[in-house]
Formats: structure tokens, C-alpha cells, sequence
């Protein structure tokens, strides 16, 4: 249950956070007040589940030190994961009221250097389709 909290609430859908604070800004930037509070609104209830998972790891590592670190572990790894290596802007006031630390933010924004760069994604995802279409062709595909 603690990584599922950590992995859904706490990255997942502290990412969704991300993104609706960037569709916020985005709005109000070209002087959309309906797309600004439609997500403003979205976005309040995606932060009641972040701050559900934020809760619930705290509680339920709570005493358990070794359990708290592989929630921890866990945590970095799928932010790593779903970076993509791009450098995102945080909902940092958002984030930090649904638990999270400043430590972790920083955290957070470092680990996207660490991550897979987006042309290199691009250009894998190429050559798989290359390859399937390949196949549905009926050409022989060599393994990789």
C-alpha cells in the first residue's frame, strides 16, 4: 500500500498538479478566465489526493525507518521515470501544501537530469514503429 500511495498519489498525480498549474498560468497568460478556473478547480481536488498519499506514507512507515526509505527509493524512481529528461516546473506552492518538502521539490527537479533525454524516447519509439511496420509489411526484422 505505501508504494502504491507513494507511485499513484504522491508522483502521478503530483505530476497532474504540475500540469494543471501550467494550464492555470496558461489561461490566465492569454486571458482565458474559464480554462484558468475550470482547472483551478481540478486542481484543488487532485491536491486532496496528494495530500491523501502524502498522509498515509507518513502513517503508515511511521516507526519503520527501512520502510519509509524504500517509499522514498520509490518515490525517486518513478519521478526519474516520468521526467522523460525534460526539465518541468513544479506546482512548488501546490505540492508543498499537499506534504511535500522543499527537499523533496529540489529533489525532484534534479532527477530530470538523470532521466532519458526526450530525443532519445523519440527516436526509439521511430524505430519501433519502423519495425512493426516493417513486420505488418511481412519483412523479416532482425532482433535487436
Amino acid at each position: 500500500p505505501v508504494l502504491r500511495l507513494t507511485g499513484v498519489n504522491r508522483c502521478l498525480e503530483g505530476l497532474a498538479c504540475d500540469a494543471f498549474r501550467s494550464l492555470i498560468d496558461y489561461g490566465k497568460e492569454v486571458g482565458d478566465e474559464i480554462i484558468a478556473q475550470a482547472v483551478d478547480f481540478v486542481l484543488a481536488d487532485e491536491l486532496t489526493h496528494v495530500r491523501f498519499g502524502s498522509e498515509w506514507v507518513r502513517e503508515l512507515t511511521r516507526g519503520d525507518k527501512d520502510h519509509m526509505q524504500r517509499a522514498k527509493e520509490f518515490q525517486r524512481e518513478t519521478e526519474r521515470a516520468f521526467s522523460f529528461g525534460a526539465q518541468r516546473t513544479l506546482a512548488r506552492e501546490e505540492r508543498l501544501e499537499a506534504g511535500f518538502s522543499q527537499e523533496e521539490l529540489d529533489e525532484i527537479e534534479a532527477l530530470s537530469g538523470d532521466s532519458p533525454k526526450r530525443e532519445n524516447l523519440v527516436r526509439a519509439a521511430e524505430i519501433l514503429r519502423d519495425r512493426h511496420r516493417a513486420r505488418a509489411r511481412g519483412e523479416e526484422v532482425p532482433p535487436l
